[in-house]
């Protein structure tokens, strides 16, 4: 994602055009970003200028390098950005503490469930490649 004439932008201006390009309101940033509406709003006005702990949580919540923010020359703005998972880290930073562990224990549930399918799996061919083995030994005469 290319941000259009990057070199004349104001960190602000920056924020906006991030939260305007992926259709968030500010309420909904600032919640991800546990802080006040009107002190992302402040950010985004050039009224402050974020602390640095915000600016890496701003940065890994869009994504971004922390470059783009604070730097003039930032032609390439993307990390690794995938539209298939950018809505899904969305809503779950939108979840509260409690329920995001859930939401981890539960992946590590899948993982663990799908490692254990694969392990049945692999065992089942080998058994029948061992049984297609020794079938070969008793072939009719």
């Amino acid at each position: 994602m290319s941000y259009p004439n990057c070199q004349k932008q104001t960190l602000g201006q920056k924020l906006r055009f991030l939260r305007l390009s992926r259709q968030y309101t500010q309420e909904q940033i600032s919640r991800c970003l546990n802080m006040e509406r009107a002190a992302y709003a402040n950010y985004e006005n050039d009224r402050r200028i974020p602390t640095f702990p915000y600016i890496v949580s701003i940065s890994n919540f869009y994504d971004i390098y922390i470059d783009f923010l604070i730097r003039d020359d930032c032609s390439d703005v993307s990390r690794r950005h995938r539209s298939e998972t950018e809505p899904l880290l969305t809503d779950f930073y939108m979840l509260n503490p409690v329920f995001r562990k859930m939401v981890l224990e539960f992946v590590h549930y899948l993982l663990l469930k799908q490692k254990t399918t694969e392990m049945q799996d692999a065992s089942l061919r080998k058994d029948a490649s061992s049984f297609s083995d020794a079938s070969k030994l008793f072939r009719p005469f």
